[in-house]
């Protein structure tokens, strides 16, 4: 089974990703990790960089995968193979709060915390569609997919347990 999520930050994709790997025992890959080379986010990595990393991680597993997250801005030829791709919304106000949290609680996220607040309210404004992690970004990913693919869509609330969510993708 491979299964990716993509989403708004905040919207809970790494949470439910866990929880699908946990459940059917497959590899999880978080894309987060792809962007940066050191901890508090300071460094980014190149796109080649984050090809070799993910490539490494991606091939634990060939067949049997789930994905937290996009790398479609950097990287449109690969997670084309996917059986399910599931797009995660949640309340702006909820997904906003959540990540005030995630910065509060983290301080490796230092003075970039801010600055990624920022670009995290901007996911619905953002009008270039090559910016990563932007809902332009994955609504022109979710059309790709849909046109080359057999991989069936799947849309899910973040507001909903981890539990209730999984019941509806094992529908498909």
């Amino acid at each position: 089974m491979k299964i990716q999520i993509i989403g708004a930050s905040g919207s809970g994709k790494t949470t439910l990703g866990k929880y699908i790997s946990n459940q059917l025992g497959i590899n999880f890959i978080d894309t987060d990790k792809y962007y940066w080379k050191d901890a508090k986010n300071n460094v980014p990595n190149s796109i080649k960089e984050r090809e070799q990393i993910f490539l490494k991680d991606l091939y634990i597993d060939r067949d049997n995968w789930v994905v937290s997250g996009s790398i479609f801005s950097w990287n449109k030829t690969h997670l084309m193979d996917k059986d399910i791709i599931i797009y995660l919304s949640l309340n702006e106000d909820k997904r906003i709060e959540r990540l005030v949290k995630r910065i509060e609680r983290n301080p490796n996220y230092g003075e970039n915390g801010l600055d990624f607040l920022i670009w995290a309210k901007n996911y619905f404004n953002e009008t270039d569609v090559t910016k990563g992690g932007t809902h332009l970004c994955h609504m022109a990913e979710l059309e790709v997919i849909k046109s080359q693919t057999q991989a069936k869509i799947i849309y899910l609330n973040g507001e909903d347990s981890v539990e209730e969510n999984f019941k509806k993708i094992k529908q498909f």
